[in-house]
């Protein structure tokens, strides 16, 4: 689960934005890292989404931006281009972040300190805590000038990162406002974010559900791995708090009981992922993905296979879609393209929005059969 504070309506920055980490976030040596490729993949997925070529790559990626943000809807071609662009637009904005030389500065601040809160009755604990109950409802975080009106988010449990868009008016003593950054931002990234194993997660399965991006993953073979094997990577936190940040809180979270797992998401209305942050860091995931070939898995025919073989694989490839089972692909013979458009015209009993992701682009899946992490 992830957690924000929405109170701004969608904002189109159109200056590129700053960013800076806290010396909290030193504290964790996977946090350089993921933040260095939250950016590249915000570029890597504006790069797929703006994309007018041709090529399989894209038409793959098309295919899973339809299937998440449900652009099969879309008849007409030019509202489709432009559901697309409403997408790639906060990437495109994350792409874009340079850092900061200081806090006051920037308008992304991160922080990995897990939101301790000072209590005033015992002083010693003002050491190292951002956040001051000042009142029941008021929560206030002096170092940026923030407010909150519950407990800060990562007091709580199954939160991984939360983003703070609302600002403190209060006048310190010596506290002179115009030093303050009007378009500030502030991130935390839980401790739950950094645990390892993850949360739930055994201790001997961590190979299959990992937190950082290392030097093997271009080479891995993620055949039997489904997209939510990185839920829990580092970088997928950063780009989904950053989505509420760039937007100044206008992509939100949608009910937990929406958003948990690829399952909820490729069903859920495309208003609702539109205006979803972890919609567009799945989409995020995918784009990562891409680069090394794996995306869903594909229809594949053999020449020889009978009718009974043929019915089998579409409800393999179905069952792949719908559980998000990854799949490396390639290019589709001529005269296998062929007799999978003849096989498609003869299926009745797919949804609308699986048949059109099998739908007639040139592609081979490599699905097989296998254990699923």
């Amino acid at each position: 689960m992830r957690a924000t504070l929405v109170l701004f309506t969608l904002t189109s920055l159109t200056y590129g934005l700053t960013y800076y980490a806290d010396d909290s976030c030193w504290n964790f040596l996977d946090f350089d890292l993921a933040l260095e490729e939250a950016i590249k993949i915000a570029g890597l997925t504006y790069a797929r989404l703006a994309s007018t070529t041709d090529n399989n790559d894209d038409k793959d990626f098309d295919n899973v931006f339809s299937i998440i943000f449900n652009g099969y809807e879309y008849k007409d071609k030019n509202k489709y281009a432009e559901a697309k662009a409403d997408v790639r637009r906060p990437f495109r904005l994350i792409m874009n972040m340079k850092e900061a030389s200081n806090l006051k500065q920037s308008d992304i601040r991160f922080f990995c300190d897990n939101d301790r809160v000072y209590d005033p009755t015992d002083p010693k604990s003002r050491k190292g805590r951002r956040w001051e109950k000042l009142s029941s409802t008021l929560y206030v975080d002096e170092k940026n000038m923030m407010s909150n009106p519950v407990l800060p988010q990562c007091n709580l449990p199954g939160i991984d990162g939360t983003t703070y868009v609302r600002h403190w008016q209060t006048r310190l003593p010596g506290h002179n406002k115009d030093d303050e950054n009007d378009d500030r931002v502030t991130i935390t990234i839980c401790d739950q974010t950094f645990q390892k194993p993850p949360p739930k997660i055994p201790p001997d399965q961590t190979y299959y559900f990992p937190q950082a991006i290392t030097n093997d993953f271009p080479s891995r073979d993620w055949t039997g791995y489904r997209i939510d094997n990185f839920h829990h990577l580092i970088t997928g936190v950063i780009i989904h708090e950053l989505m509420h940040a760039v937007t100044k809180g206008g992509i939100k979270d949608a009910p937990p009981d929406l958003t948990t797992g690829w399952e909820k998401i490729e069903k859920m209305p495309r208003e609702t992922a539109n205006k979803n942050a972890e919609s567009y860091a799945v989409l995020a995931r995918f784009a990562m993905l891409a680069q090394w070939g794996w995306t869903l898995p594909r229809l594949r025919t053999q020449p020889k296979d009978t009718e009974a073989e043929k019915q089998c694989h579409l409800k393999q490839v179905e069952e792949g879609i719908r559980v998000g089972l990854l799949a490396k692909n390639g290019n589709l013979f001529r005269r296998q393209l062929a007799r999978t458009r003849e096989l498609r015209r003869r299926d009745k009993t797919l949804s609308n929005r699986v048949r059109a992701f099998l739908g007639e682009d040139k592609f081979e899946p490599y699905l097989k059969t296998a254990k699923v992490a």
